[in-house]
């Protein structure tokens, strides 16, 4: 039994069973439960033929692999499961969420319960919202998430529970779209974090840890500027009003701030591209203070000459500067970021302007704050429809929608706040109080704000220091070299397996593989303490374990099973020795600069 499981099972321990709900044999001789709902005496499944719910809840499943995670919604009696575990092998693994506490104390009064549960394939989850994205976060590799997951309901659950079945799927979609993001967005910046997160190791030396700016303007009124399509409507009208606010912006929506002579308190960057250079390059003058993390463009940070602050929520980091660096809450865009820094500044409230989340206008950016082959939306493109702030219709994008969503989280996690909505167009966010920027100057900005606070904290600030980070980067290097003699083995002896399998080579199969056991619990030991192979392999690892071509199948011989996996593993090793290689002398420019500058 898992500990997910264990936790679930004590919970249940605590609760007393329902008299009402009853444990019965159907008409086919099968355990059933008839449940007590809304007054209404129910069976979960049918009285007369539980085979047969089986068999259709079976016919959803012909295709599970070797990798597949099964998400079932409802346990019932649990006969279903039984021959759901007939079919898998022991690397698959059964999720099952179960939505009434009483189905799963008259389930555990079955013989077979006990060991249908101490399976370490299963883990039991009620459903909870809470308690479901734990779950999900706790068994399911967001990497392999494309492949993986087969979701199933048993039988007729979903007419019984419908609403904590559209609660489950919500959260099971919510995961699966932050975990496509997140590895889209990781594959595709993969090298430019690995190269970021090297660089910027001397910025952070040199940076002022968030630490120091919490709650420094504790219930003083911030405005959140993004460069939305609607930021042009606005903007101006902050000009006369800008000592009373705290004004932290991304770097895009920079320059149309400068350009309406107002002067930002803080800019917000975390994109790992260069592109965020062309927004900042014609005001570096101003010296606004910087925030970023260690995957921020290393260019614009180079670039960038005035003070930076720091955050993170890295562990490996935490240990490497032996400082608790604090983090910020992220939802995909900078504006998340923005909007955590000024909760983290104790700010309240909070005001959105340019922060639209759709294509106001037919627009992706405010035109001051865009290029012009990039701001105007293709009639192709595919698009979704949503409540506008007036509530009508406006376009938007699932991915535009995917952020919103995610700010309207951070907003629910602080209801002591309030947060207003000034953009005057754009999607609606939930928990936001819709005001024309106008009247939110006229209610809030009553008071200067005394904005010399943010220079006293340069001024009396420690700063991290090199000498832990050039010591981190000196074990790196060693580290890199042991694991490239490492994977250069490894290669080897997956070419060796290869070979036999292929042409029927004679080999110690099983000897080589308690050395790739061996190599493979070495590169995953220094990938916990070496942050740079994390980055640098993310994309090898999804190009890999989700290619199709090395999925293993039921249908497939032992031999063919054997070929996948060793040319799998030719692929990984191979991979990550030519990633190896390519950062090293990045790794070295990084030390010698160190060094220098120690000196």
């Amino acid at each position: 039994m898992d500990n997910f499981t264990k936790d679930t099972m004590e919970y249940i321990n605590d609760n007393n069973i329902n008299e009402e709900y009853s444990l019965e044999k159907s008409k086919d001789d099968k355990y059933i439960i008839k449940i007590n709902k809304d007054g209404k005496k129910i069976y979960l499944g049918s009285k007369y033929n539980v085979q047969r719910d089986i068999e259709e809840f079976l016919k959803g499943l012909e295709d599970i692999t070797p990798q597949s995670i099964i998400i079932v919604f409802g346990l019932g009696a649990g006969e279903h499961i039984i021959e759901l575990l007939k079919r898998l092998e022991e690397s698959n693994k059964v999720l099952i969420i179960e939505p009434d506490i009483n189905v799963v104390n008259r389930f555990l009064q079955i013989e077979y319960s006990k060991e249908l549960i101490s399976d370490e394939r299963i883990s039991l989850c009620l459903c909870e919202e809470d308690k479901v994205e734990t779950f999900l976060n706790t068994y399911i590799n967001s990497l392999t998430i494309r492949t993986s997951i087969k979701i199933i309901k048993f039988s007729n659950y979903d007419k019984i529970y419908r609403k904590e079945i559209i609660n489950a799927f919500s959260s099971i979609k919510k995961f699966i779209e932050k975990s496509l993001v997140n590895n889209s967005t990781n594959k595709s910046f993969s090298e430019l974090f690995t190269k970021a997160f090297v660089n910027n190791l001397y910025h952070i030396a040199e940076a002022t840890p968030i630490n120091y700016f919490k709650n420094i303007f504790k219930d003083k009124p911030a405005i959140v500027v993004s460069a939305g399509p609607s930021l042009e409507k606005n903007v101006h009208i902050l000009k006369e009003s800008q000592n009373e606010f705290i004004i932290i912006t991304g770097a895009r929506s920079l320059g149309t701030l400068i350009k309406n002579d107002i002067v930002p308190d803080f800019i917000c960057m975390v994109d790992p591209c260069d592109l965020n250079l062309k927004f900042i390059e014609d005001y570096l003058d101003y010296n606004i203070p910087l925030v970023f993390f260690e995957s921020t463009s290393y260019k614009a940070l180079d670039l960038h000459k005035g003070e930076k602050i720091f955050f993170t929520g890295n562990t490996i980091i935490h240990n490497l500067l032996q400082y608790d660096v604090e983090d910020l809450l992220t939802g995909g865009s900078v504006a998340h970021t923005c909007t955590s820094f000024a909760l983290h500044l104790g700010c309240n409230p909070i005001t959105f302007i340019g922060q639209d989340f759709a294509y106001t206008g037919e627009k992706f950016h405010a035109d001051s704050s865009a290029f012009r082959k990039e701001n105007q939306i293709n009639c192709s493109d595919e698009y979704i429809v949503v409540k506008d702030v007036y509530g009508y219709p406006v376009k938007t994008s699932w991915i535009l929608n995917f952020y919103k969503n995610n700010m309207e989280e951070i907003i629910e996690k602080y209801k002591d706040k309030v947060f207003i909505d000034s953009t005057e167009g754009g999607a609606y966010m939930k928990a936001t109080e819709v005001y024309t920027l106008k009247y939110t100057i006229d209610k809030y900005g009553i008071e200067q704000i005394n904005k010399e606070k943010i220079r006293e904290i340069f001024d009396r600030s420690a700063r991290i220091g090199k000498y832990n980070i050039l010591k981190y980067l000196q074990q790196s290097e060693k580290s890199l070299r042991d694991i490239n003699i490492k994977v250069d083995r490894g290669f080897e002896y997956s070419k060796e397996i290869y070979l036999s399998y292929k042409i029927g080579k004679k080999i110690d199969i099983d000897n080589i593989n308690k050395k790739l056991d061996i190599i493979g619990q070495f590169i995953e030991k220094n990938r916990e303490e070496t942050m740079i192979i994390n980055f640098l392999i993310f994309k090898i690892l999804e190009d890999v374990l989700c290619n199709p071509e090395y999925m293993i199948s039921s249908k497939d011989s032992e031999r063919e099973r054997g070929i996948k996996i060793a040319e799998k593993s030719m692929k990984l090793y191979k991979g990550i020795g030519d990633k190896i290689k390519e950062v090293m002398p990045l790794l070295k420019i990084a030390i010698d600069k160190l060094k220098e500058e120690k000196e």
